[in-house]
């Protein structure tokens, strides 16, 4: 059997021109879509870079504010750490002159260490005089029982011996009463 067409030529040919140019159309469909796909994927994509870049932003402000902070610590403790450089050299030159300057440097070191290890946590001392062989020290405590216990310790000690009183006396302020004294004590310089 043999086919016959029966649609003359020139219109199977417009057919064929209308199929082709659908076709061309919806390629062209198809590609705008395509391509403003692509448009909107990239203008999202920057869009979502320029979020992450404000963000970065602000975290690089942050860490600059942490830095200048840092900074500021880093230089008060070099500050503080120059400072006590600066006392430990003094400390030092003390203790290098309380031991070069004489022969007692050693043994005036060894009655300020036992009176610290002597003296109670009641007492406030204002001031110790060491002399040859006699160490004077002035102080305040709220109870004179302490400053019997105190010299007891000392008369006991090592190092000391024929412990006194200069004075003691009882004063009165807006704030509290204390009492004031003065006590003496020898040094046993042989013990040394």
């Amino acid at each position: 059997m043999k086919r016959v067409n029966l649609i003359p030529a020139d219109i199977q040919k417009q057919a064929a021109v209308k199929a082709k140019q659908r076709i061309f159309v919806l390629i062209c469909i198809v590609s705008s879509f395509v391509f403003v796909g692509f448009i909107n994927a990239q203008y999202l994509r920057i869009k979502k870079s320029e979020r992450a870049v404000s963000k970065n932003k602000v975290k690089a402000r942050d860490l600059e504010v942490e830095l200048a902070n840092k900074r500021i610590e880093f230089e008060e403790n070099s500050k503080a750490l120059e400072n006590i450089e600066l006392e430990k050299k003094i400390v030092l030159q003390r203790i290098e002159l309380l031991d070069s300057k004489s022969s007692r440097g050693k043994a005036v070191s060894s009655v300020l260490v036992s009176v610290s290890e002597l003296i109670p946590e009641e007492i406030w001392l204002k001031k110790i005089i060491l002399n040859d062989d006699e160490i004077s020290i002035k102080g305040e405590t709220l109870d004179n029982t302490i400053v019997s216990k105190f010299m007891r310790d000392l008369d006991t000690h090592k190092i000391f011996e024929k412990t006194d009183f200069k004075y003691i006396q009882k004063v009165e302020t807006e704030l509290r009463t204390f009492i004031d004294f003065e006590i003496t004590s020898r040094i046993k310089v042989d013990t040394l």
